[in-house]
């Protein structure tokens, strides 16, 4: 799986997180998980990958897999 391809499901991810119960219910999950998916809009086709872009991507990895309950 290319990097941009994992970066547009993380965002479809995301916005599931967005919508789910306990998320949408608290002010500040809802905060982060939308600067979650505003940094993930901004990694364009083009920009150069860097070690702190793989660290996010792993960490929002790690973070819509326990917030969606599954293996993703």
């Amino acid at each position: 799986m290319f990097l941009n391809e994992e970066i547009g499901r993380l965002k479809e991810k995301t916005n599931e997180v967005l919508q789910t119960t306990e998320v949408s219910s608290d002010q500040n999950m809802t905060t982060k998980a939308t600067q979650i998916l505003e940094k993930l809009n901004s990694f364009k086709k083009g920009v150069t990958i860097n070690e702190e872009m793989i660290e996010f991507v792993l960490k929002t990895q790690k973070l819509v897999s326990e917030a969606l309950g599954n293996d993703d």
